[in-house]
């Protein structure tokens, strides 16, 4: 998870993470996941032509798809 930090008082949580972490008292994780993600990826699962694809991008024959690492293709 990168915390990117913006000049202002929008940045209250970036701010006191980024000073947390100074002291490696604080550990980060990003666990939530987009619901739109998680749709896509479903659907995609549940398609053969896109899991041909998937195996494919994999297998590095087609360079335009890239694969996430949570699995979904993108564009």
């Amino acid at each position: 998870m990168n915390v990117l930090y913006h000049p202002g008082n929008a940045n209250v949580v970036a701010d006191t993470l980024r000073r947390l972490s100074m002291d490696g008292s604080v550990i980060v994780q990003n666990g939530s996941e987009s619901s739109l993600v998680a749709k896509i990826e479903e659907k995609q699962d549940s398609n053969s032509i896109l899991l041909q694809l998937k195996g494919a991008v994999y297998q590095q024959r087609v360079e335009v798809f890239s694969q996430g690492g949570d699995g979904v293709l993108r564009y």
